[in-house]
C-alpha cells in the first residue's frame, strides 16, 4: 500500500514555521503519534507547547496566520468521488 497523507503547516508567508520541534507536518508516517481511544486521531496545531503527554500530535504554529494544507497521496475513490471529507478543523480557544 503506497497511500499516505500529511497535514502541512505554513506561516503567513507560506513558509515553514519556525519551531522548537522543527516540526512542519504530521502523516501517517509521522513517528509516535497517539491514537485516541476509539481510533482516531487528534492533532494538536498551537503556538502555546501543550503539555508532555500531548506534545507527539502537536504541530507548532505561529501566533498570528497560518494555513493548513491536508495532501492525499494516492487517495482512494471515497475521496475522489467526494463520499469522504476531511474532519473538520475545531478551533479551541
Amino acid at each position: 500500500m503506497h497511500q499516505f497523507w500529511s497535514l502541512t503547516l505554513y506561516d503567513q508567508r507560506i513558509l515553514f514555521y519556525p519551531n522548537p520541534l522543527n516540526r512542519f507536518a504530521v502523516g501517517d508516517r509521522t513517528p509516535g503519534l497517539k491514537r485516541d481511544l476509539d481510533g482516531g486521531l487528534t492533532i494538536l496545531v498551537s503556538h502555546l507547547a501543550p503539555a508532555a503527554s500531548e506534545r507527539s500530535n502537536w504541530l507548532p504554529a505561529p501566533a498570528g496566520a497560518f494555513s493548513l494544507y491536508l495532501r492525499l497521496y494516492e487517495p482512494g475513490a471515497a475521496a475522489h468521488n467526494r463520499t469522504w471529507t476531511a474532519p473538520a478543523v475545531i478551533r479551541l480557544r
